[in-house]
């Protein structure tokens, strides 16, 4: 019975052996590949990223209404991932366009104001010839009284009245002048407005 004690000693102990072999190289690998990632790839439970920072900016703000993408999805260019609520962008919409009437609106005034001052441009046209007519013959009824003046067939104040008329219609006629010039001028303010 010794033998056969022996037999199964020695079967045990290359089964062990086979074993305690087969362990040691595969804890061998195992060290292989674990210090391998070890030197690949750092491991910490409070790492940080020192890297560029590269920020997402969209185009269009706005409450988002609805999200079409999952969590680590891939997506392509071209995919729609968000909905963002467009009421504001409607309202921008029609403000621009109230905006754009009323500005249309406004070179229809300013086209009616150009024609408007153009009339009074005329009109002060007119007014200046006809103070022009007043101012000669106010001159000439100085000039007439003057030399009745000194004739003695006039009186000092019949001059002094002639010669109140003849400033009058100086003043009237520059104020026309003015009247005039200020017209133009305010047509080229419309039109530059324009």
């Amino acid at each position: 019975m010794k033998k056969k004690h022996i037999v199964t000693d020695r079967i045990i102990t290359k089964i062990t052996g086979w074993i305690a072999g087969l362990t040691i190289v595969a804890l061998a690998i195992w060290a292989v590949f674990t210090l391998w990632e070890y030197h690949e790839y750092e491991q910490t439970n409070d790492a940080q990223v020192q890297e560029y920072v590269n920020p997402v900016i969209s185009r269009a703000g706005g409450f988002i209404v609805a999200v079409r993408f999952e969590e680590n999805q891939p997506v392509k260019k071209g995919d729609t991932l968000l909905i963002i609520d467009n009421r504001e962008y409607t309202l921008q919409v029609a403000q621009t366009r109230a905006t754009i009437q009323k500005a249309e609106a406004q070179l229809e005034v300013l086209k009616s104001n150009i024609h408007t001052t153009q009339k009074t441009a005329g009109s002060a046209k007119a007014q200046i010839k006809a103070s022009a007519a007043k101012v000669c013959k106010q001159r000439l009824d100085f000039e007439r009284y003057l030399r009745l003046y000194k004739e003695e067939s006039a009186t000092k104040q019949q001059l002094e009245n002639v010669q109140a008329a003849l400033d009058v219609n100086n003043s009237d006629f520059q104020s026309a002048e003015e009247n005039y010039g200020a017209a133009e001028s305010k047509i080229e303010d419309i039109i530059a407005e324009k």
